[in-house]
């Protein structure tokens, strides 16, 4: 004991405690659980079974009066899990007919249950877990699946538009060159018959320069066309 602290178990209070804390905990270690003593006054108490926590209290019973000895009645209070809830409490308390001591095999029962429930809650939600992070990779799958197809068929379709652009502008320059080379054939035939007061010389000319451009407009004559691959 280190300085003026008090022994903790040494009146009849705690001593009484401390043999019911015992009796759990031998029983339940028989049954391959663990006992957990958190606080140096064997307040945070629980046992571990299968893997599961579960937590349980030993005191006086709420209200009572007078100072704690032999005769003050005790409760205990089992809660599984790690977090605390009052829907998932199993209650013993002292009472004039029966003793906690007369009810620890029930209450060794309870924990002993109280973590097998547990475990199985446990792997039931692991479980649950599995299948929604199974369903969440399908989803995301099916959404990869989709933007894929999507996208390929705006490639498509933005392909095919280009295709469709590059033939009209093909044909456009092709009207323009044959409309080019009309043109030219009517000034000459016009200048033949009538006096425009331009020699022959310029006028074969400039008609040569003016067929010149309409062969390199128009994209047969030049060789700009093309048949590629056609868009799917």
């Amino acid at each position: 004991m280190l300085g003026n602290e008090k022994p903790k178990f040494e009146d009849s209070y705690e001593k009484r405690r401390l043999r019911i804390l015992s009796g759990i905990f031998k029983a339940v270690e028989k049954c391959g659980g663990k006992a957990v003593v958190r606080s140096k006054d064997a307040r945070d108490l629980g046992v571990n079974v299968g893997g599961q926590y579960v937590s349980f209290t030993v005191d006086s019973i709420k209200g009572e009066k007078g100072a704690k000895d032999k005769h003050t009645r005790l409760q205990l209070t089992v809660e599984a899990g790690w977090c605390r809830d009052n829907q998932d409490q199993r209650v013993w308390s002292d009472s004039d007919e029966m003793k906690l001591e007369a009810m620890l095999r029930d209450i060794v029962e309870e924990i002993i249950v109280s973590g097998e429930r547990h475990y199985r809650q446990s792997k039931e939600r692991q479980y649950q877990r599995l299948l929604e992070r199974k369903h969440d990779l399908e989803e995301k799958e099916r959404q990869r699946i989709e933007t894929e197809a999507r996208l390929e068929r705006e490639r498509i379709e933005k392909a095919r538009q280009a295709h469709i652009q590059r033939l009209l502008d093909e044909a456009s320059a092709h009207n323009q060159a044959c409309n080019i080379r009309e043109y030219v054939e009517k000034v000459l035939t016009s200048v033949k018959t009538s006096s425009s007061g331009h020699s022959q010389g310029q006028l074969l000319l400039w008609a040569e320069w003016a067929r010149a451009q309409a062969d390199d407009l128009d994209p047969i004559i030049s060789g700009r066309f093309q048949v590629d691959e056609l868009p799917d």
